[in-house]
């Protein structure tokens, strides 16, 4: 997504001819590919796989399904896990396979194939919800709910909390917290809307003055979004957590500007001004 993106900053962005421009981003994108290059071909020769990751099947068929599920079937996201696990150990079963001999990667073939079938066969509106509420969860999820660990606070878990939409689960998670960390939770939530607010605003404002870097804090910001999709929660936007601090920055800063926080002194007496 980067390579497209800074060959056309370099081309419109800084006017350097489009073949330098090229030269320039291979050169990055060729970086970049050495760096994975060998833990693909160690994959490669161990698993079969030119593949960066095993997860794939279990992404798509342990949260992808469940989740839209949840929009098209009115299914709990929990209820859809194990329904999901029942139905590939039946087919696995039925096609005499057992999971156990099989290796990584062709166990994440399996699931990528079963749960792409389903996923084909559910409403593109249901798929479409599972990930702008993925999206909302990534984005406003507050990072304060991991402090219960450190507290020793019991607490739900939010991908196991019932409830067949958003809303319901968060109202239903919230509800399972014990004593005061609820509420400390709710008051997370007012100030993380309140400072995507300022972000947004920060973003506008950059749009105005470097228009490329916020196209690129748009891109990184949407990839990383987009590659959660259901799959919503705070830790999930750690690559991107930079860009909204920088965001933040911006946003403030443009609002002191625009509406000063404290007022001109006046002349101490005797002073003159020149």
């Amino acid at each position: 997504f980067l390579v497209p993106f800074l060959w056309a900053h370099l081309v419109w962005g800084k006017g350097v001819p489009p073949v330098r421009s090229a030269g320039h981003v291979l050169v990055v994108g060729g970086l970049f590919a050495m760096l994975l290059v060998p833990w693909l071909a160690r994959n490669q020769a161990l698993g079969g796989r030119f593949q960066l990751t095993a997860q794939a099947g279990e992404h798509l068929s342990q949260y992808v399904v469940p989740f839209v599920w949840q929009h098209s079937r009115g299914i709990p996201f929990i209820e859809g896990m194990k329904k999901m696990n029942r139905d590939m150990a039946l087919e696995a079963e039925k096609e005499g396979v057992a999971w156990k001999d099989l290796g990584p990667f062709e166990r994440s073939d399996r699931r990528v194939a079963m749960a792409m079938r389903i996923l084909k066969e559910e409403p593109l509106s249901a798929v479409a919800m599972a990930w702008a509420s993925g999206m909302a969860k990534n984005l406003f999820a507050p990072a304060l709910v991991d402090l219960s660990y450190l507290l020793g606070i019991e607490r739900p878990h939010f991908f196991y909390t019932e409830g067949t939409t958003l809303m319901d689960r968060g109202v239903n998670f919230i509800k399972g917290m014990k004593g005061w960390f609820g509420w400390a939770l709710l008051g997370g939530l007012a100030i993380m809307a309140l400072v995507r607010l300022v972000q947004v605003w920060g973003l506008v404002c950059m749009l105005r003055e470097r228009v490329w870097t916020a196209l690129m804090f748009v891109v990184i910001i949407g990839y990383f979004l987009a590659v959660s999709g259901p799959v919503g929660y705070a830790k999930y936007r750690l690559p991107f957590e930079p860009l909204l601090v920088v965001l933040l920055a911006v946003g403030l800063k443009e609002f002191v500007a625009r509406f000063p926080v404290t007022r001109p002194r006046r002349s101490a007496p005797g002073w003159v001004e020149g």
